[in-house]
């Protein structure tokens, strides 16, 4: 802690832009007052750099320290590192001093450094611990600790422990000898049959992981979804089964994809059922995805590695694997949801989420489970109430199912020629990285026919209130840009928490922007299961 300034010095707390630091926040400390000097004796260039103009106007000078500083309540200031340590992440400024002090601030951690490192998943803000002696330091509840303290983007992807942080000759941290992290691994545990070491052997050439074990996470060893596409295609030549790169977001580890290759001739339809389980195991209480008006629920998949120890589920429309539509209206399918979401969690609370058009059936939804007291958070991503008396649009076409499936939202969408089912899923398989990669023609053809019942739907639906808070995501770009959480008012009898995200509708559930969300989102379930 500096502590409170002295008679006759004003300080100012300002970010990189020379905007006043929220309360609280952090920014550099500037100095300013009559004992201010005018500037260095003989060195305009450093009179240049450090006595800057004073942002309040005027015409006088304030002095830049170079200091990293947050205020506390009652006016001290609290000394977070130096400006010229800051790193540089996705294009955002990251202060190490304010998350090397939250990291220090808890339990058995002696000492703390954190760096930004490239791997194949990009920049990612690292995190190195030094531990009391004789204590054994948990990650998974650091992070949690650590989302409760740290804006999203300030919490780091990933922590290596150390025995000691490296320091120069003049006893300060080197932050270029901190050693690059390996991969988050689980304890290992051999791959036992034949077609797990198949798997394994195919992840570690494709990540360079060295030795992969039967519960080893495909992403977490650095795999993206460009690796993924080549994974499944050297699997599907090794084994003669249809391999695509969705079987890896629900099924990431050799464990896991072994077990789907080896049930893979019984129905190629699984995917596409009601209840498609993105991810299983976890202690907490589960979130149930709601698709949106393109009925695959199969887009949560990056979300779910977000999250911390919770089973994630996606709902889908039942017509599908080509069963009967539950209904000609949101309530309908809210009524069949509702049901499948007992049948998965007959007791304790759940957290629902939807995109879209799955952000009205989720909210409808709500409505029925939390008459039994089953729900604890609603949220959505970029749901539009749709005002009465707007008529619905043209049916979309094939074109606009297959943008959808790519993750775009481009300008001239609407000029763009019709395709037909098979000319979308041979630009699926062109594009690899898709959601979509592995559709055949007559599953698009199902699924188009979903999306027109979907578009149909969100017109003329009217919703009902639901009695408790509403979590809401906007996209801050694109043709809802201009809309937010306020148009659920009159349908929300609690709180609403917005968060503006720098995407277009149609890219929310695009990887990097998942990265940003799901921290987010994160944060609010666990404190939701709390309550």
């Amino acid at each position: 802690t500096i502590g409170p300034p002295l008679p006759g010095v004003q300080t100012l707390i300002h970010d990189d832009r020379l905007r006043p630091a929220p309360p609280c926040g952090a920014g550099e400390l500037y100095l300013g007052g009559p004992r201010v000097a005018d500037g260095y004796r003989g060195r305009p260039g450093d009179t240049a750099d450090r006595f800057v103009a004073d942002p309040r106007g005027g015409g006088g000078r304030v002095y830049r320290t170079g200091d990293l500083v947050r205020a506390a309540a009652d006016g001290a200031l609290e000394f977070l590192g130096r400006s010229d340590e800051q790193l540089s992440l996705r294009g955002r400024r990251a202060e190490p001093g304010e998350v090397e002090t939250a990291l220090t601030s808890l339990p058995d951690i002696r000492s703390a450094a954190v760096t930004v490192r490239d791997d194949p998943r990009g920049a990612r803000l690292t995190g190195y611990v030094v531990a009391t002696p004789g204590v054994r330091l948990d990650h998974a509840d650091i992070t949690r600790r650590l989302r409760e303290l740290l804006p999203a983007a300030l919490v780091p992807a990933q922590l290596v422990d150390m025995d000691r942080l490296p320091l120069t000759a003049r006893g300060k941290l080197d932050r270029t000898a901190l050693p690059a992290p390996g991969a988050p691994r689980r304890p290992f545990r051999a791959p036992e049959t034949e077609i797990e070491r198949l798997v394994a052997a195919h992840f570690a050439a494709a990540t360079g992981a060295g030795r992969v074990g039967r519960d080893d996470d495909f992403f977490e060893l650095g795999g993206n979804s460009l690796l993924g596409v080549s994974v499944s295609a050297d699997l599907a030549a090794a084994t003669g089964l249809p391999v695509t790169v969705r079987w890896l977001y629900t099924a990431p580890t050799p464990r896991e994809l072994a077990a789907r290759l080896e049930g893979a001739e019984s129905d190629g339809d699984d995917a596409l059922g009601v209840v498609l389980a993105l991810r299983r195991g976890g202690s907490r209480p589960p979130l149930f995805c709601v698709h949106s008006a393109v009925p695959l629920a199969w887009c949560y998949s990056g979300l779910a590695r977000e999250l911390v120890d919770r089973p994630v589920y996606g709902l889908q429309a039942p017509t599908l694997t080509g069963s009967p539509s539950a209904g000609a209206h949101i309530d309908d399918l809210a009524d069949s949801y509702a049901d499948e979401i007992l049948r998965i969690q007959p007791t304790g609370p759940c957290h629902l989420l939807g995109w879209s058009l799955g952000g009205q059936i989720a909210h409808a939804v709500a409505i029925r489970l939390r008459a039994r007291g089953a729900v604890a958070t609603l949220a959505m991503l970029d749901s539009v109430v749709v005002p009465d008396g707007v008529a619905a649009p043209p049916p979309p076409r094939m074109r606009d199912l297959l943008t959808h499936l790519l993750g775009d939202e481009p300008d001239d969408a609407d000029a763009l020629p019709d395709v037909s089912a098979d000319e979308a899923a041979a630009e699926l398989a062109r594009a690899g990285a898709s959601f979509g990669t592995g559709l055949t023609a007559e599953q698009l053809t199902r699924l188009h026919r979903g999306y027109a019942d979907g578009v149909r739907l969100a017109h003329g639906y009217r919703p009902g209130v639901f009695p408790g808070d509403l979590l809401y995501f906007s996209a801050t770009r694109g043709v809802t840009a201009s809309l937010d959480a306020r148009m659920w008012r009159p349908f929300v009898a609690g709180a609403l928490a917005e968060h503006p995200v720098e995407a277009t509708h149609a890219q929310l559930c695009n990887a990097d922007v998942v990265r940003v969300i799901g921290p987010l989102l994160d944060t609010h379930l666990t404190r939701a299961d709390r309550r």
